[in-house]
Order: C-alpha cells, then sequence, then structure tokens
C-alpha cells in the first residue's frame, strides 16, 4: 500500500457509478449515498458540545473537517482508522464570508479608482 502523501490534496471519495456498490450501499438509495457507508461519522450532543457545534445546521450543508486518525487494523480489504482528534468549520458560511469580503474589496476598489482618475483629470 502506497505511504500517505505528505502535502494534504481533497480526493474526491465519491463511488463511480461503473463500480458495483457494495452490500452496505445496495440497501440505501445510490443517488442519496453516492459514497461509501464506512466513511460517514456520526457526531451525538457530546461531540458536538466538544466542537462548538449546534444542530442548527441544515441537510446538505458543508462543514469542513480536520482530523488525526491512528490505524488500528490492518486486512486485506483496507485498514481501520480510529479518529482521536477531529476540528469542524462551517464551509458554507466561510464561503459566504470571503464572497463578502471580495464584493467590499470590489466596491472600494471602483470608488478609489473613481475618486483617483477625478483627482487626475483636475491637474490635467
Amino acid at each position: 500500500m502506497a505511504k500517505a502523501q505528505h502535502i494534504m490534496s481533497m480526493r474526491s471519495m465519491e463511488i463511480p457509478e461503473t463500480e458495483p456498490a457494495d452490500s452496505l450501499t445496495k440497501l440505501f438509495d445510490r443517488d442519496e449515498n453516492k459514497f461509501p457507508m464506512g466513511l460517514r461519522i456520526t457526531l451525538g450532543d457530546r461531540e458536538l458540545e466538544t466542537l462548538g457545534l449546534d444542530k442548527s445546521c441544515g441537510y446538505g450543508d458543508t462543514v469542513h473537517l480536520f482530523g488525526m486518525a491512528r490505524v488500528c487494523g490492518i486486512h486485506d480489504g483496507g485498514i481501520c482508522l480510529q479518529i482521536e482528534e477531529l476540528a469542524v468549520e462551517d464551509e458554507d458560511e466561510e464561503n459566504q464570508q470571503e464572497d463578502a469580503q471580495e464584493n467590499d474589496e470590489g466596491k472600494r476598489a471602483k470608488r478609489y479608482n473613481a475618486s483617483s482618475s477625478r483627482y487626475l483629470k483636475e491637474d490635467e
């Protein structure tokens, strides 16, 4: 098995449509579950409180996970990882804030450019 890369890069874990579904995924609607069931985690009240999250997020919202896991099993079908440390952030909220900031910066740039051209015309 290849070693994990030192530099993290996101990779889609979506199951290709040409690949047959595993036994767990067959139990559920393929359109609803395009990813292996073993990649799901459930956070209960205790974990949500520890992470500073509440249940106000909506179905389909995106969160950014950061985690550390320890290999706790190795077998022919793969490896088992125990998540030991986890952090999350609201990716949708972060994207909205970035969009708002870019919009504000664009407005400031337009105002600056407009005022700069006004000064240039007056100096001519």
